[in-house]
């Protein structure tokens, strides 16, 4: 199965790089899936050979029984367990197991793929968002982070969230642009998220809507308050309906407070096992500083107690150093929020994860979700520095100046109208 999936990435990777006009990227892209089948080899040893429980087990079994029945021709599902999502994972595994035969190896093999082929869109939609981002970074980040490489890499939610996550990302890059195909893009993964974590994906219509609302409006589209409005209206509705899905998984009822009582049993929950600790809830914007470097930081390395802490300690520390190195770039995000509304997404979503998984009290459980948040920070510290963006803005002036008027039109969304000549005496009457 390993070839094949290899086989699929190099002609992914080839069509990425023929749209983009740079061969390079295709043995950027392969170094990625390599590391990535690293990772997911590594899954499947520790899930089914160094510890005795793990989810990929129970999805394992219930792929096997869902996969020989479609070899049968029978599409019954029962074997599926109820309870919404891991139902979903669990016909997902058998649909796998019908065409690869029931080998675990080659199941968290095609996980990982798709969970790979998510983190290429999050890394294409970084790219036509923000052109001026340093793409380069954006990409060793997302490909080579130990994280990234090996929790979504198993039979599991993780996979499949990182695989919408990438497709409504990507969908979302595209509406912000204001080119084709995007909406369908971003239904399509937010509605596969919804059926696993519909809170994710709230938190990231959420921030989408923010993101459209607030965002400037490119120069060439006409009635842009109007297409804000009309489009802003049509987000908030889908984030109310994935809502009212979230009461429905959760069965929250707002008049006798159980969406706060949800984050204190969340809490309750994920502080059992060897590596609980104390909540960082967020309760004022002075609990911030603190929820964040739980969320994105922790466990340091007097934390570990064992060795997936320890290297999740280690990865922890180089994304705060990375960060903290990458001040002036995260800045810049501020400032460009206007002009790039997909780093106003990634900075709303952000801020809305951090929130709202503060409350968990386990490393290793946050360590899971930490994935789905991880492309969305270090797209802010993947911008240039204002001198790199100075340099880049003369060079661009430069070009354009020494291009005909007629290209310049094409590429500029602001009307270039030719000098006169230098002979040109306008009249009094200021017709020319």
């Amino acid at each position: 199965m390993a070839p094949l999936l290899t086989l699929a990435t190099l002609a992914v990777a080839g069509s990425v790089a023929a749209r983009a006009g740079d061969r390079s990227i295709v043995s950027f892209v392969m170094v990625g899936w390599s590391v990535k089948l690293v990772g997911s080899a590594a899954r499947w040893w520790t899930g089914f050979y160094l510890y005795d429980k793990s989810d990929a087990r129970g999805y394992d079994r219930a792929g096997r029984a869902i996969g020989e029945l479609i070899r049968d021709g029978t599409f019954d599902f029962s074997a599926a367990r109820r309870g919404g999502s891991t139902g979903v994972i669990d016909v997902a595994a058998g649909v796998v197991y019908a065409i690869t035969g029931p080998s675990a190896l080659a199941g968290f093999f095609v996980f990982a793929w798709c969970a790979f082929l998510g983190t290429v869109l999050l890394w294409r939609a970084f790219v036509m968002a923000v052109p001026q981002g340093d793409h380069r970074r954006y990409g060793l980040l997302l490909f080579l982070l130990p994280s990234l490489a090996y929790w979504p890499s198993s039979l599991g939610k993780d996979a499949w969230m990182l695989l919408a996550l990438g497709i409504a990302a990507y969908g979302a890059a595209r509406v912000l642009v204001r080119r084709r195909g995007g909406a369908v893009l971003l239904v399509a993964g937010c509605g596969a998220g919804a059926f696993v974590r519909p809170h994710v994906m709230l938190l990231l219509g959420g921030a989408l809507a923010v993101s459209w609302i607030v965002g400037r409006a490119p120069q060439f589209v006409r009635w842009g308050w109007v297409v804000r409005a009309v489009g802003g209206a049509l987000l908030v509705a889908a984030c109310a309906a994935l809502f009212a899905r979230l009461q429905t998984e959760f069965e929250l009822d707002a008049k006798n407070d159980e969406a706060v009582s949800l984050l204190d049993f969340t809490s309750e929950q994920t502080s059992q096992g060897g590596s609980e600790f104390a909540t960082s809830r967020v309760r004022s914007p002075l609990d911030l500083p603190e929820a964040a470097v739980t969320v994105l930081v922790r466990p340091f390395p007097f934390e570990a107690n064992n060795g997936q802490a320890l290297a999740s300690s280690a990865e922890g520390t180089f994304l705060a150093v990375v960060l903290a190195l990458s001040w002036r770039r995260v800045l810049g995000a501020a400032r460009r929020v206007r002009r790039s509304p997909y780093l106003l997404l990634c900075g709303v979503y952000s801020l809305g994860f951090i929130i709202t998984f503060s409350s968990f009290a386990n490393f290793g459980i946050l360590a899971r979700q930490r994935v789905q948040l991880l492309p969305f920070v270090i797209a802010l510290a993947c911008l240039p520095r204002a001198n790199d963006v100075l340099r880049t803005s003369r060079g661009v002036a430069r070009w354009m100046s020494r291009s005909s008027p007629k290209t310049a039109r094409r590429l500029s969304p602001v009307r270039v109208v030719p000098a006169p000549p230098s002979d040109y005496i306008p009249s009094r009457s200021g017709r020319g």
